[in-house]
């Protein structure tokens, strides 16, 4: 009986030291980039404050050897601790996994490890191009190291064939049966957290100001696992005022926006005349082109040559702001005027996708024909069936090109996708190769929506150019990236200005979200989700500056009051060129909510639901309302 009760004990403590050990290692891997100026403090701080999760987590990965110990004092099988044995092993790669991806991942995204990945494996060949066959090979190995020494310790230090051997004697099996079960409900007391109301959740190991030092207390496993089951029952989340009350203040925050169908222009920034269709509209999403790398919105002067000097010839939003730090959930926003959702993607959700508005479908019911461009998979994050639900059938992508166009293993350069999309538009008669080129287009007689997804400034920022920043840190890589596709930008305007169709169109360039540059940027801070919109083209009246702060849900409700299409259908977007909009913008990420306005700045961490950022007037209501209507809205769909 000693036997059984010392292997639970030791099981138990097992992981709990697993999970103890790996906040040190994590702490020292991104010590160059987060852990600067920490005191031997805040190192035992991070492992005391994390321990609820490590108890809690132990505590579920210890119920079914817990059980299966119970069981042997009924029945001796030596099955019995070959399964004990086998589900440790499954635990210990999966640990090992989490734990090794982890520490890779949050350099690029700042959160620990949860389901987000998950949404890639989809198509694990886009998942990879992101990254370096190098670091790859480096994770292997930590993963491979790292397993071996918990198999090891645990084959000779934790588990013993006598757990599961019979007692001494048959009297006493029930009492020792009640024993166990006892122990084995104790569990539930690490597992919940203690007997309070509160259960357990990530916020119990927030401890400091610093953001880093609380993600590092979290344990990546529980954290995970949290995230798999919190996906189930979307209509109970983010619940933080009665439905009414919320929804008041939402429509306090946009009081103002048109969402009529006759709507009244206000800047006049398009040239419309009535004998001529209503201009084309070309929308290049620039992939994690981020306002610290652009020079007309402050940031590098030396990274985007093009855009500073054709900044001057358009129609540029300098306060503009991303919904989100991925670029599904940018997509979303720009083309839907979705507001992004902390931990899930609209577009993961084909049937929710069906019922969402799309730019693309209001075009197309006012005679436009559309066309998608990118040289990537469009299959990836389910993008394919977005596009298909919001009216575009003519997608040109990765299929569409020969392996010699390549830049990366993304697929097509930048370059070489702006080139197509012009060669089509030049042509009279347009036929398209391809299975997913699906329409046939004869003339231009009528006005055209195409929209291009950029990617060569996306990891691992692969560019067939002479290299003009040098070094091989990230923030190099990047601004290289960023330096090509800007002069992919300049080639394409400079060649689009030759054409028939540029007196009548309008072409916006959107980030579809920023980028940790320079390297370091916390994640929640506004600075992080700053990004471009530009509007050029010949059908511009004037160039001018736009200073109201706004994010990518605007897009559409500023693009169609200009083109007099009614926007009732995007409701949470307004026309930046109202003078008598409000000025906000709102964006997520993994365990927070940021509301900027022109007088202050509110960021909430929904871990534990406090204001971790405050600057000016106290926006963190708004935030929070906006955030459960726009939920509710998506648990809806």
């Amino acid at each position: 009986m000693c036997n059984r009760l010392f292997f639970l004990l030791k099981y138990y403590f097992f992981f709990v030291v697993i999970f103890i050990l790996q906040k040190p290692l994590f702490m020292w891997f991104h010590a160059d980039k987060f852990g600067k100026g920490l005191t031997i403090g805040d190192w035992f701080a991070v492992i005391w404050h994390g321990l609820p999760l490590d108890f809690s987590m132990s505590g579920y990965i210890s119920i079914l050897p817990f059980l299966l110990v119970l069981v042997s004092v009924f029945v001796y099988k030596k099955i019995i601790g070959k399964i004990i044995n086998i589900y440790t092993y499954i635990i210990l790669a999966v640990s090992t996994i989490i734990f090794s991806v982890d520490l890779d991942l949050y350099a690029y995204w700042n959160f620990r490890f949860d389901t987000t990945p998950l949404a890639f494996l989809a198509t694990p060949a886009e998942a990879s191009a992101s990254f370096d066959p190098m670091l790859i090979f480096r994770q292997i190995a930590i993963m491979a190291v790292y397993f071996s020494v918990l198999f090891f310790t645990y084959r000779t230090v934790i588990f013993r064939r006598s757990v599961t051997e019979p007692a001494m004697t048959k009297r006493k099996k029930t009492g020792k049966a009640v024993l166990l079960l006892f122990v084995s409900a104790l569990l539930f007391l690490p597992i919940r957290g203690g007997i309070s109301d509160a259960v357990m959740n990530v916020g119990w190991v927030y401890f400091s100001d610093n953001m880093f030092l609380n993600h590092a207390a979290i344990n990546p496993f529980w954290n995970f696992m949290d995230s798999l089951f919190r996906k189930k029952g979307f209509d109970k989340q983010y619940k933080f005022m009665p439905g009414e009350q919320a929804q008041v203040i939402v429509d306090d925050v946009l009081r103002s926006s048109p969402h009529l169908e006759d709507v009244t222009r206000f800047q006049n920034v398009l040239r419309l005349s009535p004998d001529k269709p209503k201009p084309n509209v070309i929308l290049v999403v620039l992939e994690s082109f981020s306002a610290n790398v652009i020079g007309c919105l402050g940031g590098d002067s030396t990274v985007t040559p093009n855009l500073n000097r054709l900044s001057k010839e358009g129609v540029l939003f300098k306060n503009f702001y991303g919904a989100s730090f991925r670029t599904d959930r940018g997509v979303s926003a720009i083309l839907s005027g979705y507001p992004s959702q902390p931990r899930e993607c609209i577009m993961k959700y084909p049937t929710k996708t069906g019922n969402l508005p799309n730019l693309g479908k209001t075009l197309k019911n006012e005679g436009y024909d559309l066309s998608f461009y990118y040289g990537g998979d469009e299959n990836f994050t389910n993008m394919r069936s977005y596009l298909f639900n919001g009216g575009f059938r003519h997608i040109v992508s990765d299929k569409d090109f020969s392996r010699s166009d390549y830049a990366s293993r993304w697929g097509a350069a930048d370059g070489v996708v702006f080139n197509r999309m012009l060669a089509d538009l030049s042509s009279t008669s347009l036929t398209h190769r391809g299975s997913t080129s699906l329409t046939h287009r004869t003339t231009l007689t009528h006005p055209f929506f195409n929209v291009l997804l950029t990617l060569n400034s996306h990891e691992p920022f692969t560019v067939p150019m002479k290299t003009k920043f040098e070094g091989e840190n990230r923030d190099n890589l990047y601004r290289n990236a960023v330096y090509y596709t800007d002069s992919c930008i300049g080639d394409f305007i400079a060649k689009a200005k030759k054409q028939k169709w540029w007196d009548n169109t309008v072409i916006a360039f959107i980030s579809d979200h920023a980028f940790n540059y320079p390297e370091g940027i916390e994640m929640h801070v506004p600075q992080r989700f700053h990004i471009i919109m530009l509007w050029l083209g010949g059908a511009i009246d004037k160039p001018m500056v736009v200073d109201k702060t706004g994010f990518q849900p605007d897009f559409i409700n500023t693009l169609l009051s200009e083109l007099e299409i009614g926007s009732a259908d995007f409701q949470f977007g307004k026309n930046l060129l109202d003078p008598n909009a409000p000025e906000f913008a709102c964006y997520t990420y993994n365990h927070g909510i940021g509301f900027v306005a022109k007088d202050g700045v509110s960021v909430i961490d929904l871990n534990t639901n406090k204001t971790i950022l405050q600057h000016g007037k106290d926006y963190s209501e708004q935030a929070k309302a906006f955030l459960q209507v726009s939920f509710d809205d998506f648990a809806k769909r």
